[in-house]
C-alpha cells in the first residue's frame, strides 16, 4: 500500500504524539504506533488521534483495564493496542 505524502506526514504526527510524559504509557504506545498505524483504517486512525488527545493517566488506566474509555471508538483503539501488546509479548 503506497501512502501519499500527506498520509505519511499525518502518520508521523501521530507517532510523535505517541511520545508521552508518562514513560510507562510511552512504552505501550510507541511500539503500536511504529508497527500498526500505517495499516489502520482511516476511522481507526481518527480514533487513535482521539485517544492521543486524552490525558496520560486516563489512557494508562484504560490500557491497564482499571477503567473503561467513555466511548466505543476509544474502547476499540484500546483493544487494538492491547492485542498488539499480547502479540508482541509485552503483557
Amino acid at each position: 500500500m503506497e501512502l501519499t505524502d500527506a498520509e505519511t506526514d499525518y502518520l508521523q504526527q501521530l507517532r510523535w504524539r505517541s511520545r508521552r510524559g508518562l514513560l510507562e504509557l510511552e512504552l505501550l504506545l510507541l511500539p503500536f504506533a511504529r508497527d500498526r498505524l500505517a495499516s489502520l483504517s482511516a476511522a481507526d486512525r481518527q480514533s487513535s488521534e482521539q485517544l492521543l488527545a486524552c490525558e496520560d493517566l486516563d489512557i494508562y488506566d484504560w490500557l491497564q483495564q482499571r477503567a473503561r474509555p467513555p466511548n466505543a471508538s476509544l474502547q476499540q483503539m484500546v483493544e487494538l493496542i492491547r492485542a498488539h501488546q499480547r502479540a508482541s509479548g509485552t503483557i
